[in-house]
């Protein structure tokens, strides 16, 4: 049930805003897709080219504008022949990146000229609704120019979340609700004999939509079923009647045309599939580059590590050998020490043993050092009598 809101939003303020046409008149669906059916690819066109990528999956309708001089009006293979009508969009904003890049919808809209109405949605949660006149000549029906023609919408969601968009027609009135709040509305006084729907972007732009419905009210269904659709014949108006003066000979015709509607329908399949292969074959390609950038990124990271390990272990060694040379050094002078202390031992043994073969080692140094200790205290009495004789006076 939407939300019938009779106060004014922030940052609007029309002459007739307030909600007249009752949204429960609308009760018939006679056009849906959710864009997860192989219907759905009979139903919108499917292209992958330098200018448009446009792809039907997973209950997505992706359309990638690459085109960055011309804005982009997407058709059903769908004619709506009433005039009184709900349509119902649903897409989500969270492709868009620059404020010039824009999504929408258009209505009461002719195809074959490209005149009509679209509402465009901006990632800064505004709106704006325009009306395409004959020539390109553009009327801002949401403001004077386009300065003053973007409007803010609290309603509005950006953040990948879906935004449900209905646009009600009744008579020359139009409302707008953004995701069931009344946000909108104006009058024309033009008639439009062209009812038509579609999808919009601005050039340069990534939009995705998940369900486009039209309802109309089930009292109305099959009475405007004579009516010439104006995409068509142009040329022709609203209350032209089909004439079949000759059912036989028309026969063939709408054998031929299911004919063509079966072989478009087959190309859109095939095409369908061409562009997944594709899109695939693009993600295996990227994956690929991306493993390569990895494994080129641990080679070179493997040479660094390589040439940080050997300029180490040559620091560590040079600086290990300096140590075991110092270490060697030391070693040498030790044994040198050695030598000469063992070759003392062994005079002092060949002395011990050529001299006091019958006596014990520790009584023979016990004897050795009683006549140092003897000797040396002759020799301090000896300089002690020696410094007497120097401090006495000559006589």
């Amino acid at each position: 049930m939407r939300k019938f809101i009779l106060f004014l939003l922030i940052g609007l303020s029309f002459s007739s805003f307030s909600q007249e046409i009752n949204p429960e008149f609308f009760n018939k669906i006679i056009f849906s897709t959710e864009f997860n059916a192989s219907k759905d690819t009979k139903l919108w066109p499917l292209a992958s080219d330098e200018d448009d990528l446009l792809l039907i999956g997973n209950g997505k309708y992706i359309i990638e504008r690459k085109n960055t001089q011309k804005d982009k009006f997407i058709f059903p293979n769908w004619s709506n022949l009433y005039p009184n009508y709900e349509l119902n969009v649903s897409f989500t904003m969270e492709n868009l990146i620059s404020p010039l890049q824009n999504i929408g919808i258009c209505f009461h809209f002719n195809k074959e000229n490209e005149q009509g109405f679209v509402i465009e949605f901006s990632k800064s949660k505004q709106f704006r609704i325009r009306q395409i006149q004959e020539n390109g000549l553009i009327k801002y029906i949401s403001g004077e120019n386009a300065n003053n023609s973007w409007k803010k919408s609290g309603f509005l969601l950006t953040k990948g979340e879906v935004n449900d968009i209905n646009i009600l027609s009744s008579g020359n009135r139009i409302e707008i609700y953004i995701n069931n709040y009344f946000s909108f509305a104006f009058e024309t006084e033009l008639k439009y004999q062209t009812r038509n729907f579609g999808l919009f972007t601005t050039r340069a732009t990534k939009a995705t939509f998940t369900r486009v419905q039209l309802l109309i009210n089930h009292k109305d269904q099959g009475k405007y079923d004579h009516v010439t659709d104006i995409t068509e014949d142009h040329k022709k108006t609203d209350n032209q009647i089909v004439e079949n003066t000759n059912p036989d000979t028309e026969k063939p015709k709408e054998t031929d045309n299911t004919n063509k509607t079966e072989n478009t329908a087959e190309l859109q399949t095939a095409l369908a599939l061409i562009v997944k292969l594709k899109n695939e074959l693009t993600e295996t390609q990227k994956q690929l580059e991306n493993q390569k950038q990895i494994t080129d990124k641990c080679k070179q990271d493997n040479v660094v590590l390589n040439e940080f390990i050997a300029k180490n272990l040559d620091n560590k060694s040079q600086t290990r050998i300096s140590e075991l040379e110092k270490e060697n050094d030391a070693l040498k002078d030790q044994i040198a020490r050695l030598k000469t202390e063992n070759a003392t031992l062994k005079d002092f043994k060949a002395f011990y043993l050529n001299q006091n073969k019958e006596k014990d080692i520790v009584n023979f140094l016990y004897e050795e050092l009683k006549k140092l200790e003897e000797k040396n205290a002759s020799l301090s009495r000896q300089v002690e009598q020696l410094q007497n004789q120097l401090k006495s006076p000559k006589k």
